[in-house]
């Protein structure tokens, strides 16, 4: 069966808002909560009644195994079936604290991952404000047990780079 061109624009319009929200949320870390309870939701929600409206019309038929790919693209199960894999490949695996914060004339942030949901901590990572967050300090990484793996150094000896 051939793909329904209105089922491949609406993916493509879906997963395009969907990387300009999930890109704003990783660059303004302080209003993630907000973008995670409210503007994921309700464009879902939109999203949805959307595609319920398409069906209900028959505009868009989801016969057909390219159109059932068009349509799992344009729901969330996409987003959360891509994150869940790479949070299983990768090493960053829960973000349970990130704190920024003025020390002296510059700004830092502070990332803090557990191995598991309120597991033991995996490891610590610093940055520093300048144009964009470059890697500042020592990053501590730490085994299950709690015990140092493995520290790196990214201090600057001279702050006059910033």
């Amino acid at each position: 069966m051939k793909a329904n061109p209105i089922l491949i624009l609406f993916a493509v319009i879906y997963n395009i808002i969907t990387a300009f929200l999930l890109t704003d949320m990783l660059n303004n870390q302080s209003g993630s909560l907000g973008y995670v309870l409210i503007l994921f939701p309700t464009f879902w929600v939109i999203s949805g009644i959307i595609l319920f409206i398409i069906k209900k019309r028959k505009i868009v038929d989801f016969k057909g195994i390219i159109n059932k790919i068009f349509l799992f693209f344009s729901t969330p199960l996409a987003l959360i079936l891509s994150y869940y894999i790479y949070i299983q490949l990768s090493d960053a695996k829960y973000v349970v604290m990130t704190a920024e914060y003025d020390k002296g004339n510059f700004r830092y942030r502070e990332v803090t991952y557990d191995y598991d949901v309120a597991g033991p901590t995996q490891r610590k990572e610093f940055y520093i404000l300048k144009n964009d967050w470059i890697k500042d300090s020592i990053w501590t990484y730490y085994h299950k047990d709690g015990s140092i793996k493995k520290t790196e150094d990214y201090r600057k000896t001279d702050n006059s780079n910033y």
